[in-house]
């Protein structure tokens, strides 16, 4: 199994891959469990595989080592660089929040100008992450902010709870 690959490829510890594991209500996971999978001294579980695979977002083929198709190894290996890049761009983008508004209390030449390039900039990374949010297909920071502020839609009351008059 590639999982040694998979789980290094997103740069998370053998804890916290047994950490989402449980999360997925795979009982009993370890980071010692997870080092006999990658080590091949432990045999996985078919809802462990399957857990695995939902984790990396990828086939459980795919995790088995067995290409399902060239087209489809290339759209992952497509997602995991766009995933990369967001996880990148992000940072330097939280770094840069950080550190621009201390130009605020500066006074220097062409002070506006600079700081009217950081918030271009600041823009520019923002929509960066967000295009590679849709190749991947994950949400985007305004679609997640949008559904954070829907009201809540009410629910069809069950048959149990309706009120017979």
């Amino acid at each position: 199994m590639r999982v040694r690959r998979e789980r290094e490829r997103r740069d998370w510890s053998q804890a916290e891959l047994a950490k989402l594991l449980q999360d997925r209500g795979i009982a009993s996971v370890y980071p010692t469990t997870v080092a006999k999978i990658e080590a091949g001294e432990r045999a996985v579980r078919i809802d462990e595989a399957t857990a695995l695979a939902d984790i990396f977002e990828v086939s459980v083929d795919a995790l088995l080592g067995r290409s399902a198709s060239f087209e489809q190894d290339r759209l992952y290996a497509v997602r995991d660089a766009a995933l990369q890049a967001a996880s990148g761009v992000s940072a330097i983008r939280t770094t840069l929040m950080n550190v621009f508004p201390e130009l605020d209390g500066l006074e220097f030449d062409n002070r506006r100008a600079v700081r009217a390039a950081a918030d271009r900039a600041l823009a520019a990374l923002s929509q960066a992450v967000d295009e590679l949010m849709v190749v991947t297909g994950q949400p985007t920071i305004d679609e997640i902010a949008e559904s954070i502020m829907q009201p809540p839609q009410p629910q069809p009351r069950k048959r149990s709870e309706r009120r017979t008059k």
